[in-house]
């Protein structure tokens, strides 16, 4: 397994979610420490699905809180997924994409 491998996911529908979701968060770092498989927080990610959400989440890295980037679409798996789960879309940007034959 390696670190950016890992996906956390959490339904927000009150603010104690929020909390709980950076708690979970605090709690992988910490996790991850332990095993030595640390992560970046550059490299983390913070995708809100169905609606947006003012709320900010924050990882740990050398005893700094680092805040995550929000974004609104990710490639999983060869997959384009968008925070609105619009699957045309993902078809359209892939299709765009130069064969690799």
């Amino acid at each position: 397994m390696f670190a950016d491998d890992t996906r956390i996911w959490r339904i927000i529908s009150k603010v104690k979610d929020n909390d709980q979701l950076q708690q979970d968060l605090i709690k992988l770092a910490n996790w991850s420490d332990k095993w030595l498989l640390r992560f970046h927080p550059e490299k983390c990610k913070v995708m809100h699905i169905g609606h947006t959400h003012p709320t900010q989440y924050y990882m740990e890295d050398k005893g700094q809180l680092r805040q995550l980037q929000t974004i609104t679409e990710e490639k999983d798996l060869g997959i384009l997924v968008t925070n609105d789960l619009n699957r045309t879309d993902s078809v359209h940007k892939l299709l765009r994409r130069p064969c690799r034959c």
